[in-house]
């Protein structure tokens, strides 16, 4: 996830040089007609939205974890783990499934240039956690790699400010930023607290709490169609929560190699209005 969030800051870095160049350079163009020439002048508007994300995490891993090991009596209830006498976590790594999300626009006019937008919707998405584990069997070492495949659909509740740079014929970029609450309505659910209960499953180790507060930033540009205004926009949002639970049985070799589990989020969204 590093060479995609690195691609991101570039993006979002570019997005942003665009809009502070841009009200100069339009001064040299040629005026066009309108299209919606009043819209952002109304007190108030609504609209949808569609768009894809990538969902991932940031795992900040225990000191010294790769010097940790584990006996037999501390993982016996891990189905893929059973036959073996002691083990270790060598490495840890997550990846990301490219997801959907839906939602609607309130978007208030605070003055020319502000806004204030709350856009409630679902996001739909998967991550994966793999663990290189080093586990021995009658002091024979083997490689294994577990991959914990962790599905959310969150309910999302962002409150965004967004300055809006000057209109450009009918073109107009801008940036957002703010805050967004999430809540995950899979994180009680059967599949995600099943561990390890069969040798065909997922491990499943990993269970998430349910809340979290994200920081969220992005720029984007309108576009002004005849009937309806067209946004295009990107946005990556951090969790500020550790997210990981380990109380009980979800306390185990796995998570206790985890020090935190914070959520990110890169989304491509596209705005009707």
């Amino acid at each position: 996830m590093k060479i995609e969030l690195k691609k991101t800051i570039k993006l979002t870095a570019l997005l942003l040089l665009m809009i502070a160049v841009l009200p100069a350079y339009s001064q040299r163009q040629r005026w066009l007609p309108q299209n919606l020439a009043e819209y952002d002048n109304a007190a108030y508007h609504f609209g949808f939205t569609l768009g894809f994300n990538m969902m991932s995490f940031s795992v900040k891993p225990a000191d010294l974890y790769q010097t940790r090991w584990y006996q037999n009596e501390s993982f016996k209830d891990i189905y893929m783990f059973q036959n073996y006498d002691e083990l270790r976590i060598n490495n840890i790594q997550t990846n990301y499934i490219p997801g959907f999300s839906v939602g609607i626009v309130g978007n208030f006019r605070l003055g020319e240039y502000f806004d204030l937008r709350l856009v409630p919707g679902l996001s739909y998405g998967e991550r994966k956690i793999s663990f290189e584990i080093e586990a021995v069997k009658n002091n024979n070492s083997v490689y294994l790699n577990a991959v914990d495949k962790i599905e959310s659909v969150y309910i999302d509740v962002p409150i965004m400010l967004k300055y809006k740079a000057m209109r450009i014929n009918n073109f107009r970029p801008y940036i957002i930023g703010g805050l967004e609450y999430k809540f995950d309505l899979l994180t009680n659910s059967k599949k995600n607290t099943d561990t390890f209960s069969s040798e065909n499953s997922d491990p499943n180790v990993i269970i998430l709490s349910p809340n979290d507060i994200y920081g969220t930033i992005g720029a984007g540009f309108d576009m002004y169609m005849f009937w309806f205004k067209l946004g295009v926009e990107i946005r990556m949002s951090f969790g500020t929560f550790d997210v990981l639970r380990r109380e009980g049985k979800r306390d185990n070799c796995m998570t206790q190699n985890i020090s935190r589990l914070s959520a990110k989020q890169l989304n491509v969204i596209f705005t009707f209005e």
